[in-house]
């Protein structure tokens, strides 16, 4: 089944059998429904299933009852799960009791025993809207949190940059930044607490760049920026910026207890022409550790210079661009470009000029001496 055919997903959260039958078996006819027993299975299924589209929970139930249900909800960073309609199933409650959900973040009611029609028109209904606003969201192009471009958009401009970056000998450096502690604050200091300090780093990203880099948030805590004709020492340069100014805002922070553990990495694509942008983005995720010490750290930093750099002749061996990459530089009058990896490039052809003897060294020889 195809994603533009599958049916609307639903979570139904209920301790009562019989009601989780009734409604899966009324909503099924329609609907894709997952069930739990209680609100920590439901918000275990809310976190890691991306398709669910609408919640229908009680309120009474073990572990977590249905107002902390929501409350996780309504609270978390991630949008995929605060703007998710969550419809309460009621029975007896009192009116004090339906205003105290409104006032949580409920979307709307339906009270048991089940009506059918009701039950199937509401769903209908929410997962129509919640299909509507991720329709909507993919085709935007800006993070809402952070106004930095979303997931989307920097992946598009990666394409875009990467396919220049080759083609003109250029180089290219992406930076990558994971905030590991942002799920705690928001626990702890609130949701609208670390909004605003995730709204705080976007805006130092953006200031401490260059005018010609793109940043973006693409996760919940995560940032990533192209840093277009910037090699690996440059990238470095931009980092150590970086480093510095979160850092002095790190000390302000941590006297309200919300100082951010941040690790930052940096990958230089340009330095892997043959690599694919899959391979090279798998590759900078990996640098980031599963658990963020406290403070600003550059993890998967390249080692001291004086470690990892090699003589001149040896960084030759490969060229960073390709023989034909190089003669439609020359050809569109950008021959500049081609001279720093013109000994690699010599190195390359080095095989083809033993093959030439003879009538062919002659010709070879007319050719430079005219300059053709």
């Amino acid at each position: 089944m195809t994603e533009e055919t599958a049916r609307p997903r639903l979570l139904l959260a209920d301790d009562t059998k019989v009601v989780r039958v009734s409604g899966s078996r009324i909503l099924s006819e329609d609907f894709d429904v997952v069930l739990a027993e209680h609100g920590e299975e439901a918000w275990d299924l809310v976190r890691s299933d991306a398709s669910i589209q609408a919640v229908f929970t009680d309120l009474s139930m073990p572990y977590l009852d249905g107002f902390g249900l929501l409350e996780r909800i309504r609270q978390d960073e991630d949008e995929r799960i605060s703007h998710l309609p969550v419809i309460i199933l009621t029975g007896d409650e009192s009116d004090e009791t339906r205003a105290d959900a409104l006032k949580r973040g409920a979307t709307d009611f339906v009270t048991k025993p089940f009506n059918k029609i009701d039950l199937t028109a509401r769903a209908k209904a929410h997962t129509a809207n919640t299909r509507k606003a991720r329709e909507l969201a993919e085709v935007t192009t800006i993070d809402p949190v952070t106004r930095l471009g979303n997931k989307q958009f920097f992946l598009d401009k990666l394409r875009q940059d990467r396919a220049f970056t080759l083609r003109h000998g250029q180089a290219l450096s992406l930076l990558r930044m994971d905030i590991g502690n942002i799920r705690d604050i928001a626990a702890q200091a609130g949701k609208e607490t670390a909004l605003q300090l995730l709204k705080q780093v976007g805006s130092v990203l953006r200031t401490t760049i260059r005018e010609e880099d793109t940043a973006a948030r693409i996760g919940t805590g995560q940032f990533a920026t192209i840093l277009p004709a910037c090699d690996e020492e440059g990238a470095e340069r931009i980092v150590a910026r970086l480093q510095q100014v979160l850092s002095a805002a790190n000390t302000r922070l941590a006297a309200k207890q919300q100082a951010l553990n941040i690790a930052i990495a940096v990958a230089t694509p340009s330095a892997e022409p043959d690599a694919g942008l899959e391979t090279i983005l798998a590759a900078l995720d990996k640098r980031m550790p599963e658990k963020i010490g406290s403070g600003i750290q550059i993890v998967g930093a390249p080692k001291p210079k004086s470690a990892v750099r090699k003589p001149a002749k040896a960084a030759t061996d490969k060229p960073a661009i390709t023989l034909e990459q190089a003669l439609a530089l020359i050809a569109s009058g950008k021959a500049r470009l081609v001279l720093p990896h013109l000994p690699a490039l010599l190195k390359r052809i080095l095989p083809l000029l033993r093959l030439v003897n003879g009538k062919q060294r002659a010709v070879l020889k007319d050719y430079l001496g005219r300059g053709e």
